[in-house]
């Protein structure tokens, strides 16, 4: 919001408690800003049709239970943009084989033994294996496409982590 002094945003999120934290993020922000308590991958949740021009997600998608439900997602992103708009997201992914996704789990493991102890780092592993179901960057890229976004890129990525753009033509 500071770079762009003309947008604005909605944050849409159905934790309460990420949502109460907005008011103090961005407070220098007064009416540029709402927020919507709501869950992504409810075929409820829709953005208007073409009425955005940017749609970015952080961290959420991985929760997604099947690959039905990004698809589900990436189609009403699709839908909610306008023409020339982007989509960026941030988020886990698994590696596009199953030695590359071991790969990725290991670096990761490795550097949150800087922070914690093997057992907590295990908590953690195990927890977040349970928990998520982050899909390989070709099978969002082609989600995405079948979506009707372009342009896929990846201008960023370490361990289980990378950041993904596509587009809406025009």
């Amino acid at each position: 919001l500071d770079a762009l002094p003309g947008a604005s945003v909605e944050l849409i999120d159905e934790s309460a408690n990420m949502l109460s934290a907005v008011p103090d993020v961005l407070a220098a922000h007064p009416g540029r800003w709402s927020v919507r308590p709501a869950n992504v991958f409810d075929l409820g949740t829709t953005l208007g049709a073409g009425t955005v021009d940017v749609v970015v997600s952080s961290f959420a998608l991985h929760h997604g239970r099947s690959v039905d439900a990004y698809g589900d997602v990436y189609r009403r992103v699709a839908a909610a943009l306008r023409p020339g708009g982007a989509f960026v997201c941030l988020d886990a992914v698994a590696g596009a084989t199953p030695e590359t996704d071991r790969l990725a789990w290991l670096a990761w493991a490795r550097r949150l033994l800087a922070f914690a102890d093997p057992d907590t780092v295990a908590g953690w592993i195990e927890a977040t294996a349970r928990e998520d179901s982050p899909l390989p960057l070709p099978e969002h890229e082609r989600l995405l496409a079948e979506a009707g976004l372009t342009g896929f890129d990846v201008p960023w990525r370490s361990e289980l982590f990378a950041l993904y753009v596509a587009r809406s033509p025009g």
